[in-house]
């Protein structure tokens, strides 16, 4: 992630400078999907401090009246990333 950080975003809002981009659209499932994995597994895997830049990326993609008004919709996605999460961790048996 430090490429994303350092060359990828460098000081830009978006990976195309001030205008949402195809990368942007290409990565914006990061910004959904990640929250809800981590929920999820119960596990923080984007250490704000660590990746400062991606962390601000995701809050500006989110803020996109567009993305704003078509994201998923975080209680399904959660409930599906929970399902997938039972089905690949199984607990040990005795």
């Amino acid at each position: 992630m430090t490429i994303w950080e350092q060359q990828g975003l460098g000081e830009k809002k978006f990976f195309n400078g001030d205008e949402i981009g195809m990368t942007d659209l290409a990565f914006g499932w990061i910004a959904f999907w990640l929250e809800a994995m981590e929920e999820a597994a119960g596990v923080q895997v984007l250490e704000v401090n660590s990746f400062p830049r991606l962390q601000a990326w995701i809050k500006n993609f989110k803020e996109v009246p567009v993305i704003k008004e078509n994201h998923p919709d975080k209680s399904r996605l959660l409930g599906y990333m929970k399902e997938r999460r039972e089905v690949h961790v199984k607990p040990a048996t005795s």
